[in-house]
């Protein structure tokens, strides 16, 4: 075997293992693109975002530059299986890595609404609503309230696709309210599967996700509190208005009813 040979097989193998790893990166790393922030790509991969600046060593997280590479961890998994490919909402757009609030919408102040009541209620066939706002809103034990009035019609299977939160029957253009007071770290359709999402921060461990938004009315940076109006529910890939709501503990999905419940 000529040595011309040998050296055009070593060539091709050489080729094919980058091919592999997605044009030179290594497993468990990942390229930042437009629309980008540091929440966002921590919860895409389910990982804690204090993870990912630890192993980055970011002096500020929350200054990510588009083209920088980051390492996700070991643990790091594609956890975008909410939707099948068609997306709710506007079509995908180029997203967008800025520390500067962006949005899909012309933004429109939020007017405070009453928040639902926090307990579940049950119906005839097993599923459970969000109580009416005609009764007198309440916290749960933990805090948090109904991010939307309507029925649970997808409940909580995190080893499932699809299913790493709740789905929430509602009319289509409902107010969608934070379900706890924090921060919103992420407003924007970047990730694949939820449509017009908000991720709020609420501590340094607990982060709620409100996905399928008809419309968006905040801004990354702004401070809400619980049953302050972020959004308007929009349609599911299945077509019908809902809303996908998550919470995530230091990455990690949990189920939601235990919050709204406790």
């Amino acid at each position: 075997m000529s040595r011309r040979y040998l050296h055009w097989l070593a060539l091709c193998g050489a080729v094919l293992a980058g091919c592999t790893t997605g044009y030179g990166l290594r497993p468990h790393e990942y390229v930042v693109v437009r629309g980008d922030t540091l929440y966002s790509i921590a919860w895409r991969y389910g990982v804690d975002m204090r993870e990912l600046v630890r192993i980055n060593n970011l002096a500020d997280p929350n200054r990510i530059l588009v083209g920088q590479r980051l390492l996700l961890g070991d643990d790091a998994v594609d956890t975008n299986d909410v939707a099948p490919a068609t997306d709710t909402g506007s079509p995908p757009r180029n997203a967008v890595a800025s520390t500067t609030p962006h949005n899909d919408t012309p933004r429109s102040r939020p007017r405070r609404v009453e928040p639902p009541a926090a307990e579940r209620v049950a119906t005839a066939d097993g599923t459970s609503t969000a109580p009416s706002r005609d009764t007198a809103p309440t916290l749960s034990g933990r805090g948090w309230v109904w991010p939307v009035r309507g029925r649970v019609i997808r409940g909580f299977q995190p080893d499932q696709p699809g299913r790493k939160g709740i789905q929430i029957a509602a009319t289509l253009g409902t107010t969608v309210t934070a379900s706890r007071g924090g921060e919103i770290v992420y407003s924007g359709s970047g990730l694949p599967g939820y449509g017009r999402l908000i991720i709020v921060k609420h501590s340094e461990s607990l982060l709620s996700a409100y996905g399928f938004l008809g419309k968006i009315l905040s801004n990354e940076g702004d401070r809400v509190s619980a049953g302050q109006p972020i959004g308007e529910v929009g349609n599911s890939p299945e077509n019908r208005p809902a809303l996908h709501f998550e919470i995530r503990q230091n990455g990690k999905p949990v189920d939601p009813l235990r919050f709204l419940q406790g």
